[in-house]
Formats: C-alpha cells, structure tokens, sequence
C-alpha cells in the first residue's frame, strides 16, 4: 500500500469528519465549530475531495466567499504571524527536515563517537537531502533579509539572525525547527503583504504582532470566557481575512449617508456607532483588571466607583482602572482602555507601513484628554480592531507576566485549558477573544440597526 498516498488523500479528510461527528471534539477549535455547524459531514468529505485534500476551493464554500491568494495564504499560516494556522506540511517540510539536523547532529555525532564529516560535500543521501533543505530555507530567509521592496516585517520575523551553514552543525541548535520554520513562513508573509491592498495590509501587519490572533486557539470555555458566538466568530474571521461581511450583506447606506463598504471599514469607524463599540471596550477593561490582580497589584476600578474618588489623582478625566502605588516610584498608575481601527481614514496609508501607528496615535490623544496628572502616571491601554496591543499595553503586559513569574493565579489556573496554559498564553488570548467577540457584537448589532433604519 502507498501510505503516502492514503494519507493525503484519506486520512486527513477523514480526521475532519470524525471532529464533525463527535460533538464533543468538534469545539476544540472555533474555526472547526464553524464547520461543524456548516454542513454535513458528507459535503464537506466532498469539498476536502479524495485527490488533493484541504485546499482554497473548499475553503471557499466554507466561508461562503471566493477567496483570493492573499486569503488562502493567511489561512494556511501560523498564528503567529496573523493566520488562522492551517499551516500545511508541504510548505515548512525542508525547515523541519534541515531544523531536525540542526537540533540533533551535534547530539548523533557525540553519542555514537562518529569520525568527522563535511556536510557540506558529503555524498551520502542524508547529507544530499540535508544540502537541498538547506538551500530552500536560506532562500527564504535572503528574501526576508533583503526585503527588496522595503515592505515591514512582521513580529516573529525581526529575531531571525540567520540560518546556520551545514557545516556548522557540530554545534546544536535548540528549537531550530521552529526559528526555521518561522524563517519560511515570514517569507510567504512578506510575499502576501506585497500584493495586499492598502487596507489588507494595515491589518496583516497589525495581526502579525505578539497574541494578536491568540483567539484562533483559544478553546471555547465558559469559565474563562474564551466561548466566542458563531456569528460574532465568523464575523471576526471575515474581518480579519478583509472578506464581504456577511451581517452586512445588502445593506448599501449607513444611517449617517455614507455608502458601506462591504468590509465594514465606515461602521467601525462611524461616530453613529461608538455605543455600539462599548461591549469591546468593557471586555478588554475586565481583562485588564484580571491580569493586574493576578499579578498582585491593588487596583481600583475607577469606571464603577463615584467620580469624587479618583478625581484627586485625575483631576480632568475618569479613568477606567488605577494601579494604586503601582509605578516603579510608588505613584499611581492611571489606565485608560481604549480601542482603535488600523483602517480607519485617518490612519491609512501609515497604518500599512508602521505597524502600531494607530495605536500610537490613540496613545497620544489619550495623553493629551488627561493633561498633567504628574506625579503619578497615565497608562492608555490600546487595542487595535486587527488585535495588537499598542506599546504602553504590551509594557503592562510584560511588567505583569514578570511579577506573575509566568503563573497563573490559583483560581485561574483551575478553569484555564490546555489551549491557554500559563499567565502569558492566558492573558494574550483573553485579548484576542475579548476582540473578536466585541467586534462581533459591534457588527451584528450595527446590522439590525441599520436594516430597522
């Protein structure tokens, strides 16, 4: 029997269908919930298909939209880099061929005492094999080096130094397969982002930043909020994936006049829907204050208490939260939760070339609503719609995972799955999903709204 054969063609469409029929299986993963609830087993046994498997034409009916190669290579990347993971092996097969030699040769060499070998002109098929890996990942990691059309490179791209010779692998190379496999995978971003349009790219480059698309592996847990609502879900993976919104799907005229855009670009940023945007802001704002508690600072959560307490420290604005004596001089830490879209007008084109540009921009104008609130310090907390954090969010983060130890609180640890285990895989998807769900909420109820109006 050909086994290489059997497996592409039968035992991947075939562990689809088993996650589909067993119920319990099926919401391990969002995007399988999606499918489990799309359509039989059968049709989707015939969209995986018997000759090629998984491929851009089943994910097309999927998703109900045709989707472009700028789509199907998001799909089919890491979560690292802004995909939904659906990475195939075919694509990282010569990193993880060469990361294998990288990590275990040294290892080999020494435990078995072998003489001396030039990998680099050994004939032997192993070391043939090792060279032409080799090969296919230094070229991909020349094209992410050079980046000849000085587009940006994404958040895991930026450690990647270079990729060891074969003869230099008498010394090891610890999780060499994935720094290589990072390397390939930055090469196809950038290949992506070169042909995206401006909008598309201010996204990519946004969910390419550290957690951004964490919510792709969260698994659905009541206790911890990760359960994200179909809707709202595949709301969010359209959103991301820059595809015809399906809420909005024949509504043409906003409320305000505008003409819609079929990627909801003017509802995200239309001043007749800011209400709409406050569920988003209020999840974010309780994940914040989750993430400070668990990292042992006294906080004050200054959106539900009376005015008059914080006013003597924040004399022009509400705060939403205050980190009491939580600055490194024992002044109070003032947090403000703010939420941006990266494709707004006012950000594009830069939002597609600098990555942060937007929350950078709500930083400041944040800064500027307080004034003066010395000697303790103003924190905005920003989230853009593509998932990053901005600066400012992601030093709080860090300064909290420190104080943490990387440990989740006991009652927190109690209810996180395997999915989110540890203080940083935890709170970075906790993000993620309080993003996709206040999207999905800010889109379906701008929907009824505007089809009431």
């Amino acid at each position: 029997m050909d086994f290489k054969n059997f497996f592409n063609s039968i035992s991947r469409p075939a562990a689809f269908c088993a996650l589909l029929n067993h119920p319990d299986l099926a919401t391990l993963h969002p995007f399988l919930s999606l499918l489990y609830s799309k359509d039989s087993p059968a049709r989707l046994w015939a969209d995986l298909g018997g000759d090629g498997g998984w491929d851009d034409q089943a994910c097309s009916h999927i998703l109900d939209d045709p989707i472009s190669d700028v789509t199907w290579s998001l799909i089919t990347m890491p979560l690292s880099l802004g995909g939904l993971g659906l990475t195939s092996a075919v694509t990282t097969r010569h990193a993880a061929h060469y990361g294998s030699w990288a990590a275990s040769w040294a290892h080999i060499h020494n435990t078995f005492s072998l003489p001396d070998v030039d990998l680099s002109a050994c004939p032997a098929p192993f070391a043939v094999g090792l060279r032409a890996a080799h090969a296919r990942v230094e070229a991909a990691h020349t094209a992410v080096a050079d980046s000849i059309n000085g587009h940006p490179l994404p958040h895991v791209a930026q450690s990647i130094r270079s990729v060891p010779e074969p003869s230099d692998l008498s010394v090891a190379y610890p999780h060499a397969q994935k720094r290589f496999a990072a390397v390939v995978s930055s090469a196809r971003w950038l290949d992506a982002y070169h042909v995206a349009t401006v909008p598309h790219r201010a996204v990519m480059l946004s969910a390419a930043q550290q957690g951004a698309m964490f919510a792709g592996s969260a698994v659905p847990n009541p206790h911890t909020g990760h359960a994200i609502l179909p809707m709202h879900y595949a709301t969010y993976m359209q959103l991301h994936l820059r595809l015809p919104l399906s809420v909005l799907r024949g509504v043409t005229r906003c409320t305000c006049g505008a003409q819609l855009d079929v990627f909801g670009d003017h509802v995200l940023s239309c001043s007749k829907f800011q209400q709409l945007r406050t569920p988003w802001h209020d999840l974010v704002q309780d994940t914040v204050a989750s993430m400070v508690r668990c990292a042992n600072f006294h906080v004050s959560v200054d959106a539900r208490r009376d005015r008059a307490i914080s006013r003597a420290y924040s004399p022009n604005w509400r705060p939403d939260l205050t980190l009491l004596h939580g600055s490194e001089q024992g002044s109070h830490v003032i947090i403000d939760v703010t939420t941006t879209s990266v494709v707004a007008q006012t950000c594009l084109p830069g939002s597609a070339r600098h990555a942060l540009l937007a929350s950078d921009g709500s930083a400041v104008s944040k800064r500027g609503v307080y004034g003066n609130v010395a000697p303790h310090e103003m924190l905005p907390f920003v989230v853009e719609s593509a998932g990053a954090l901005g600066k400012e969010a992601m030093k709080l983060f860090q300064r909290c995972r420190k104080r943490a130890e990387n440990q989740l609180s006991p009652q927190l640890d109690e209810v996180s799955t395997w999915s989110a285990r540890g203080f940083s895989n935890y709170f970075l998807a906790s993000f993620s999903v309080a993003t996709a769900k206040g999207l999905g909420h800010l889109y379906v109820a701008a929907a009824c709204t505007l089809r009431a109006h």
